[in-house]
């Protein structure tokens, strides 16, 4: 990689060894021409820092092999809210292909067993279900927290697979089956954000997480307000969210069916997975909730997109009524590792910088009940087959992860 730093000569340096904005710090190695610059951190922003102290750089990456799979015509994706368009979605296309050989998990629609043991009798799988109260819990506050679903070694390991996605000089095998890829969303190398959709088909850990029983299981009894039993869940798609210390970026509040409305009806459900510790004293970027958020809408319809960049912490206060604002009250999720949240699609959350001296990484998996349809004749997610508009969402690329019938 060519780093050019204003006022210098270029140097050749691997990103490896800057790649610390998501990782930590690196030293510049030896031999590189730079002397007394101490401890250097690079961001896919373009800044090269020292310190308090910023310098802006040119990069020149030569990619190997294939450029990228052939999505030009994907501009992204639309919204029932007055013609909004998701255009971060379409910066976020992959821009190396997978490598020959790669394999894409989303062919196969069963856990692997990488991860943990598949239940084999009835009672194996209703062992996972909630309580009633914690079910209550949900509908009345629009979200449950703090319910363990991981141990620390099955966190440890998916950070493993995690850390294989941050080296922008050695993409892994499998990148072009990202649907999305953000090194740094809104570009601020001050407040780094970490987003990918798609993980799951690129490693087998991440892929059996999304058939997980401890959340799908519980999916499946909050997912359909009109079923308050149990129904039968698909995945929708996954995502990853870093913030790195000290740096790490905020995502604003929103409501996530803002996102999806292009599949209907309204049948999701966002399992929120950390995989650190997420304080609110200090606050490390923790996820936080606004109670009973779940019942603010328009007309049936979600709150508009008030930033698509996740950057601008308060800009949902521009489209709420005078009665929410007043019922604005965010509470801290606070969930240790290996703990998950479940909240509702159009419970507003988000969460606050990151200035602690620790990361703050979390994996999240979206479901969709079965039955779900598209609302659009364009892709649902960049990379898919497209489902026809009024079909259901169904296939390779939205798996069943739990069926009733399995406890039964």
């Amino acid at each position: 990689m060519e780093i050019c730093v204003r006022g210098a000569q270029p140097l050749q340096l691997p990103i490896a060894a800057l790649r610390s904005v998501l990782s930590g710090t690196s030293r510049i190695p030896s031999g590189s021409g730079l002397r007394n610059v101490g401890r250097y951190r690079y961001s896919a922003g373009g800044v090269l820092s020292h310190g308090g102290s910023r310098r802006q750089m040119s990069t020149t990456m030569t990619a190997t092999g294939d450029q990228g799979p052939d999505r030009s015509g994907f501009k992204g994706y639309g919204s029932g809210s007055k013609g909004f368009v998701n255009k971060e979605a379409a910066k976020g296309v992959p821009k190396h292909a997978s490598k020959p050989g790669a394999k894409d998990w989303s062919s196969e629609d069963k856990p692997s067993g990488g991860l943990f043991s598949t239940p084999q009798t009835p009672a194996e799988w209703t062992g996972h279900r909630l309580s009633g109260d914690a079910v209550q819990q949900y509908h009345r506050d629009g979200y449950l927290s703090n319910v363990r679903v991981l141990s620390e070694e099955q966190c440890d390991r998916l950070l493993a697979d995690y850390s294989l996605f941050l080296d922008g000089d050695k993409p892994h095998d499998g990148h072009g089956f990202f649907y999305e890829y953000h090194l740094n969303q809104g570009g601020d190398p001050d407040n780094v954000l970490l987003h990918t959709l798609g993980h799951w088909r690129i490693t087998q850990l991440f892929h059996d997480l999304v058939f997980l029983p401890n959340i799908a299981v519980p999916a499946s009894q909050l997912i359909d307000p009109d079923n308050k039993e149990e129904c039968r869940v698909r995945l929708w798609h996954d995502q990853l969210f870093g913030k790195p210390p000290r740096h790490g970026g905020v995502v604003a509040w929103h409501q996530d069916y803002s996102y999806w409305n292009r599949t209907i009806p309204m049948k999701h459900l966002t399992v929120h997975i950390a995989l650190d510790d997420q304080t609110a004293e200090p606050d490390n970027g923790c996820l936080r909730f606004i109670p009973g958020s779940h019942k603010w809408h328009r007309d049936g319809n979600p709150l508009p997109i008030t930033d698509d960049t996740f950057g601008n912490m308060e800009s949902i206060q521009t489209v709420l009524t005078e009665e929410e604002r007043a019922a604005f009250r965010h509470v801290p999720g606070r969930l240790r590792k290996g703990e998950a949240s479940f909240h509702h699609p159009l419970t507003v959350h988000g969460s606050f910088s990151n200035r602690t001296p620790s990361p703050r990484r979390a994996c999240v998996v979206n479901y969709i009940a079965d039955g779900v349809i598209s609302n659009t004749d364009e892709v649902l997610l960049a990379g898919t087959t497209p489902v026809p508009k009024g079909k259901p969402v169904e296939g390779k690329f939205f798996p069943v992860v739990f069926d009733p019938a399995w406890s039964k």
